[in-house]
């Protein structure tokens, strides 16, 4: 083949591989920005109870929950559901609820789930609480 024949084919072919991308503009960012309740599912998944304590403010549920974990350690499973401008207000202003499964450490599926309170406002993101949710 001629090297001209060769340059136009290659220019051609790469620009339908990285012309015809799938991916969406916004797609890459959304994917490498911290979800707004890892803070709480890897320190629990971690055992770091030090780390779950400075995420708990005086007067949260979660601190007499982290004492209950501390002593009876769960893993965090799979995200549940997600309930966006959530009835269960702080202040008057939605939030949104993240329940995962919960899981005993040999990975036994328990009742029980994890819930995390999140408020997500001008771009930020605060947990407000956390707590064992179940029967």
């Amino acid at each position: 083949m001629k090297p001209k024949l060769i340059l136009c084919l290659a220019l051609v072919l790469s620009g339908g591989l990285f012309g015809c991308s799938t991916t969406k503009p916004n797609q890459f960012v959304a994917s490498i920005q911290p979800r707004p309740y890892e803070a709480v599912t890897a320190a629990i998944n971690k055992e770091d109870w030090v780390a779950l304590q400075r995420l708990a403010k005086p007067g949260m549920r979660a601190n007499d929950y982290i004492l209950k974990w501390e002593k009876n350690p769960m893993r965090v499973g799979k995200l549940i559901n997600v309930e966006k401008d959530s009835k269960y207000y702080l202040d008057g202003k939605p939030c949104t609820i993240y329940s995962f499964n919960w899981e005993t450490k040999d990975g036994t599926p328990s009742l029980h789930q994890l819930q995390v309170l999140v408020r997500e406002e001008d771009g930020k993101s605060t947990i407000l609480d956390f707590w064992n949710f179940g029967w």
